[in-house]
């Protein structure tokens, strides 16, 4: 065992050094978490800038709708968001549009009320909060007309439609009831496999280089004259591993911290007692697989070819995020729960969407545990043959063999 230690002691303390896990454990989460927070950010906060917007109004709701448009869409500081600009014929307002003295023009024939229907032209059509306050007001407009025209008071029939608020509050196990919102249900789950993704990612694809460029500098021979390729390869694993761990613990504590200072209950015992366990059984599982890579391939990009398929297979249940959040205890996301490749990723998704039995738990680590000795015992035997083996490509017959140990 002590020369699994030595090799796991020199990689931890060779590889947290280094300027890549300064970045990958600070910059990256960073700029990851800024890509997916700052849009939605930016798109809650309320332009600035006023909208002008042309008039062309052959119909009976003309000055109702500028009213309504004016006094319902305020910026900041108050002031009115649109300003409405009349013209008297499509022409002169394609030409204010044309010279830029507008932003858009609305066109309101006369039978509007009855056609449902109404065109509205500009620039660009990519800023949708624009139409869709155009949209709201305009409805709100014909809304109102055809109720005075049936006697009806809009106030009262306001009044009477008045939507109510839902306030969310989730009710842990203890039955202590908090505040939620149907966002942060969203988010949270989605962060966590992002959290569990990157380190996992990130240690196997450092492994894979270490093994490659070992292999290609011929330093694993002066190494497989010490040590044996299965203690080799099982120093190199727990080594990386003990990064990723590192990484990880940095991450769920600043996670803490902040959810913390919010008054939020993200971040859990079980929360963080499901992440490291799945993160060490998604590590191993998938850290032989790109050792074994490592010590097939001479060339990076050969190798790269390979965990680019591997790494496919990783990434769906990222990509398939919004189904399986929504959808937690369907058949479909319980099945695929099972399903090794995808468990660990697909497990702390569930964890946080707080859907998970304990059973479930239990069971997948377990199924987890038992690929993990599979895939070693098959990827030990291709590895202490292939490491060695040098100018010759290794063939997919060549590959099953060694996994026979024939």
């Amino acid at each position: 065992m002590k020369p699994i230690f030595t090799i796991l002691a020199w990689e931890f303390l060779s590889r947290i050094r280094s300027k890549l896990f300064l970045f990958s454990t600070i910059i990256l989460p960073v700029i990851i978490l800024g890509s997916i927070m700052l849009p939605a950010a930016l798109a809650k906060k309320e332009g600035q800038e006023i909208t002008s917007i042309g008039l062309v109004d052959f119909s009976p709701v003309g000055e109702a709708f500028e009213n309504n448009l004016v006094s319902d869409y305020k910026l900041a500081t108050g002031e009115a968001r649109f300003r409405v600009i009349k013209f008297y014929t499509v022409d002169q307002a394609r030409k204010a549009l044309q010279e830029k003295d507008i932003d858009g023009y609305l066109v309101l024939e006369a039978n509007v009320i009855k056609t449902n229907q109404t065109r509205y032209y500009t620039r660009s059509a990519s800023n949708y909060r624009i139409t869709t306050n155009l949209n709201a007001a305009l409805n709100k407009t014909i809304i109102h007309y055809r109720l005075q025209e049936k006697n009806l008071d809009p106030a009262l029939i306001t009044d009477l439609t008045k939507r109510i608020n839902l306030d969310i509050y989730e009710v842990s196990k203890k039955g202590e009831a908090t505040s939620s919102d149907e966002l942060m249900g969203f988010m949270v789950p989605f962060l966590f496999v992002m959290l569990l993704y990157l380190p996992i990612v990130l240690s196997a694809q450092i492994l894979m280089r270490s093994v490659l460029e070992e292999r290609n500098t011929r330093m694993m021979e002066i190494l497989l004259s010490s040590v044996s390729p299965r203690q080799l390869m099982m120093g190199k694993i727990l080594g990386l591993g003990s990064v990723g761990v590192t990484q990880l613990l940095f991450y769920l504590l600043i996670g803490y911290v902040i959810t913390v200072q919010k008054d939020m209950s993200v971040f859990t015992l079980e929360n963080i007692s499901s992440f490291l366990l799945y993160f060490l059984t998604g590590y191993f599982f998938y850290a032989t697989i790109f050792a074994t890579v490592g010590s097939l391939f001479t060339s990076e990009q050969e190798a790269q070819q390979v965990v680019g398929m591997v790494t496919i297979v990783m990434i769906i249940p990222v990509i398939l995020a919004t189904f399986f959040i929504t959808n937690p205890n369907s058949i479909a996301t319980r099945v695929l729960s099972f399903l090794p490749p995808i468990t660990p990723f697909l497990m702390i998704l569930r964890v946080g969407t707080k859907s998970v039995a304990l059973w479930e738990i239990v069971t997948t680590t377990l199924l987890m545990v038992l690929s993990i000795v599979i895939m070693f015992r098959l990827a030990g035997r291709i590895f202490q043959t292939a490491v060695l083996l040098y100018g010759k490509r290794v063939t997919l017959p060549e590959i099953l063999r060694w996994m026979k140990g024939t």
